[in-house]
């Protein structure tokens, strides 16, 4: 739950002042962060001042992004992301899907875990969202892979809707948090893979759907162009993608020598650049609809990619 410092942080952060006095604060005080954020992102004060720093972040140049390694490389990377979050799969699992620090494993108790589950359908929600502003039919049934289903937030509603789910994750933990809490529901239509290597991801059926937020930004760049590489040419004619990354946050630059000389962290953060995607995506057949700028990192330059396979 937020508190004051928090709640005072965001107006500093995106609408650039203090706030007007301490009961606006105290009385956002205990409201789940989510609605905080979505609040402030949403207000008219916000999205007047946003477009002129928009404007601004527009003219910065990129920083030096390395997206092309050796398999050798690859593999040091993927194996050092596949140990951090082994390792926030065992400590902190909800908390590591959903940042709120009611979600550490400390305080979480049942009510916040159904809570947890209950705010997935948003995410999976945004499927009709693409769907209908694009004139594209929205899907129901068929198969739909996940990349990065974590514990199952989204998954949950996801299997409501397509006949099978492949949950894929590089987390053991999360797999099997995922897996007890739907066999408990009665979630019967979810497979279950775990990314144990670069090549795991080769196992994966052609699919009807793809869909993916919130996962992709903690792999290094050249990893994120060889998930989606991967899954995309899996995707069978007529399959839809629907997916986040941050592809050109201010100030980030990728040198593939100097991170792997340096030291892990808990969670990384990744850009892979836009013309990189765009490029994987007219690879494997995919026509896109539509681009957009989102709130997932809560920072400039996060986009949501939405394209449907032509051939």
């Amino acid at each position: 739950m937020s508190d004051y410092e928090t709640i005072r942080a965001c107006y500093k952060v995106f609408l650039g002042r203090e706030p007007e006095n301490k009961s606006v604060v105290i009385g956002r005080v205990g409201m789940p962060l989510e609605d905080i954020l979505t609040g402030f992102l949403s207000s008219a004060e916000y999205n007047t001042k946003a477009p002129s720093q928009i404007i601004e972040n527009y003219r910065a140049l990129p920083g030096r992004i390395d997206v092309d390694v050796s398999d050798e490389q690859l593999q040091e990377m993927f194996q050092r992301i596949a140990e951090e979050w082994a390792r926030l799969g065992e400590e902190n699992p909800f908390w590591s899907v959903s940042t709120n620090e009611q979600f550490k494993s400390n305080v979480i108790n049942d009510e916040l875990i159904a809570r947890f589950y209950e705010a997935g359908h948003k995410d999976a929600a945004l499927i009709d969202v693409f769907s209908s502003r694009n004139e594209v039919e929205a899907p129901r049934g068929g198969i739909c892979v996940e990349l990065g289903s974590g514990v199952g937030r989204v998954t949950k509603h996801l299997a409501e809707r397509f006949d099978t789910v492949i949950a894929i994750d590089i987390s053991q933990g999360h797999l099997k948090i995922c897996e007890s809490h739907f066999n408990a529901c009665g979630i019967k239509n979810v497979e279950y893979m775990l990314l144990k290597n670069p090549e795991s991801i080769n196992n994966v059926a052609p699919y009807d759907y793809f869909f993916s937020t919130i996962v992709l930004q903690h792999n290094p760049p050249p990893v994120q162009k060889y998930l989606l590489d991967k899954l995309l040419g899996k995707a069978k004619k007529g399959a839809s993608a629907l997916f986040q990354l941050p592809t050109g946050t201010l100030n980030y630059s990728f040198d593939v020598d100097q991170y792997l000389s340096s030291t892990g962290r808990n969670m990384e953060m990744h850009c892979l650049p836009m013309h990189n995607v765009f490029r994987v995506l007219e690879k494997h057949g995919f026509s896109t609809h539509e681009v957009r700028m989102d709130g997932w990192t809560c920072q400039y330059g996060s986009h949501t990619f939405f394209a449907t396979k032509q051939k």
